[in-house]
């Protein structure tokens, strides 16, 4: 995020923000490409960049920086037989975070879930029951982004 922008949230009372992967396939690029887009999605459903579990870290501006590390991608009917694939991708990278004490901050936008509702519910009941494990076994802990 540019500074600027960091210097403005800041001014308005922002402490945390939601920045990108820290990868490769989300840098600042100027273009998206399609074969960019191609590796996105592959990364969804097979580990290219890792489980992307950092600690939050101190941006330009002083704000707390909370890496993204999985987008939520929506359920999609003609993908279904790699649900399992895109299940497995995120809950690996949850253990990893539980493991290692690192941050796993999975988002979504609500709105790709209104189509194929019970899919996407489904499925994110079930990372949610991955996480009561983790939270049971290894002491994984849900917070808020002031909370980190």
């Amino acid at each position: 995020m540019r500074t600027l922008t960091l210097l403005a949230c800041r001014e308005a009372g922002i402490t945390h923000f939601r920045g990108r992967e820290r990868i490769f396939l989300f840098g600042p690029q100027t273009r998206v490409t399609t074969l960019l887009r191609l590796c996105r999605l592959a990364d969804a459903y097979i580990d290219i960049s890792g489980a992307q579990a950092p600690p939050p870290a101190r941006a330009a501006g002083g704000l707390v920086n909370v890496a993204s590390s999985r987008f939520l991608r929506p359920s999609h009917p003609g993908l279904g037989h790699l649900e399992e694939l895109r299940m497995r991708r995120i809950t690996r990278a949850m253990r990893r975070a539980a493991e290692t004490g690192g941050t796993f901050h999975l988002w979504w936008h609500p709105h790709n879930f209104g189509v194929n509702l019970d899919a996407n519910m489904a499925f994110l009941s079930r990372i949610i029951e991955c996480y009561r494990g983790l939270a049971d076994n290894l002491g994984m802990q849900s917070k808020t982004m002031c909370e980190l």
